[in-house]
């Protein structure tokens, strides 16, 4: 099996290696994408999953992967963007096409400056997608008014005064239990998911319109531009602008 490890920092990589692995992979705190060339399973921490020939997936944050037949797969692991959500998904065709255009960099040594950028933005954006459609944890099911809150935020998050008292209040909860209630199934707190929610819409908008930053922070909820390039800059390591140069299609 071959597995390509990266370290990547502000969206540089800093440190690529190519090795062969045994069938076991430790992965806490990492982010995985397995691709099956051909049908195979693999068991995550004790749980068989199958995967289908030419099939891509995400695991983050789990302890540890177990190959059934390491011949007929390809690995690549990068530092988790999220350490506290654990989570197995499929990629769509868009997505495993991107892993699939990665990959192939990474194997020829075609080090696009704007590579750390795609596989940072595609590990948050399936972390993203994971909690919008979050129904259950593996310990406790999503209870109704968590699935309100949830739908409350992704609607609303351009509401520049959206807040933890208000989102409580919309689902008749102490704003106390209302957080650690959220965190525990969702796995952030509610404020800091807006957050993520209103910086990946202000990274589509960059990547997808020649709106200026204001206009991108008016349309996002986040208070000013200059908060909005802030929270660019840590999620990407760069400028709303360079962004925009290294990634528009």
């Amino acid at each position: 099996m071959l597995v390509i490890l990266i370290t990547i920092r502000d969206s540089k990589i800093l440190k690529k290696s190519l090795v062969e692995s045994t069938t076991r992979l430790k992965t806490q705190g990492i982010s995985t994408f397995i691709h099956a060339c051909k049908k195979t399973s693999i068991t995550i921490d004790g749980k068989i999953h199958l995967l289908a020939a030419k099939q891509t997936v995400f695991i983050n944050s789990v302890t540890t992967i177990d190959i059934q037949h390491p011949e007929h797969i390809q690995c690549l692991q990068l530092d988790s963007v999220n350490c506290e959500i654990s989570v197995f998904l499929k990629l769509s065709k868009s997505q495993d096409s991107l892993f699939h255009r990665l990959w192939s960099s990474l194997v020829k040594e075609q080090l696009d400056p704007d590579l750390g950028i795609s596989l940072n933005y595609l590990a948050y954006q399936l972390l993203h997608e994971y909690s919008a459609n979050i129904s259950y944890n593996s310990t406790k099911k999503l209870n109704p008014p968590i699935l309100y809150a949830l739908r409350y935020i992704r609607k609303n998050y351009s509401d520049i005064n959206l807040s933890l008292p208000i989102i409580s209040r919309h689902i008749n909860y102490h704003p106390n239990y209302f957080c650690k209630e959220f965190k525990y199934i969702v796995g952030v707190t509610p404020m800091k998911y807006l957050q993520q929610i209103r910086v990946l819409k202000a990274l589509e908008l960059l990547q997808m319109s020649t709106l200026s930053t204001e206009n991108i922070s008016q349309k996002v909820g986040i208070s000013t531009p200059t908060y909005l390039s802030q929270l660019v800059k840590q999620k990407t390591g760069m400028s709303p602008m360079k962004y925009r140069m290294l990634t528009v299609t």
